[in-house]
């Protein structure tokens, strides 16, 4: 058995425009959706147990998984709801939200979170799954059913801070193992490589992490 496909949930992290706030540009909150993603039930039921859940960039099928298997089994990471949304309140309410009738406002106006999910196969049940999670964490959910073209057009070509998208669900082709993963470390976390939020695109604003990109840099 080898990794064909994953499937990815990326999140939108640009400042939040004055008056406004994007819940994802708080780490916590992003940090929070760990706990609010059932990985289990999405392979044993989504993808009826023709996948696995994956925590890091490196797949339990990948030579490179001994490597951060210890890593990945003391990070505490597992689906709990409640935990996660305590993180979300937190982080919330000290930016200055407040949570009324259940959702969470900001200025005296609802949060609404965009989510981009396609339509071609089974992240249109996970986009259903993540939009569940959200609303029972205190956000209103826009969510777009978009094919390919639509959806590639609508958040890699787009500047992260018009807020077109807050989160989209992503699929990636797998080809050849590689004993040392030195791409998809970079693919999936180093902003140099041009994958991250803002795509190295002139004009647009940019997710930087100088840890990420000094790591990334030195395993390629």
């Amino acid at each position: 058995q080898a990794p064909a496909s994953t499937v990815s949930l990326l999140l939108n992290p640009a400042p939040s425009r004055r008056g406004e706030l994007n819940p994802f540009s708080l780490l916590e909150v992003r940090r929070a959706m760990h706990f609010l993603l059932d990985r289990e039930f999405i392979a044993r039921d989504i993808y009826r147990g023709l996948a696995v859940p994956m925590l890091t960039h490196v797949s339990p099928q990948d030579h490179d998984y001994l490597s951060v298997y210890d890593l990945e089994r003391a990070s505490g990471i597992t689906y709990d709801p409640e935990y996660g949304r305590e993180l979300i309140k937190g982080a919330m309410t000290e930016a200055g939200a407040t949570l009324d009738g259940g959702v969470w406002s900001f200025d005296g106006r609802p949060i609404r979170v965009r989510l981009i999910g396609r339509v071609e196969d089974e992240r249109r049940n996970i986009a259903d799954l993540i939009r569940r999670e959200l609303e029972n964490a205190g956000f209103m959910v826009s969510v777009s059913y978009l094919p390919f073209a639509a959806a590639v057009f609508t958040v890699y070509s787009s500047d992260p801070a018009s807020f077109e998208w807050h989160m989209y669900t992503e699929g990636w082709g797998r080809s050849s193992p590689q004993r040392y993963d030195f791409s998809n470390a970079n693919q999936m976390n180093a902003p140099w490589l041009g994958n991250m939020p803002g795509w190295q695109e002139t004009g647009f604003w940019q997710y930087t992490n100088e840890d990420l990109n000094d790591l990334g840099k030195r395993l390629f």
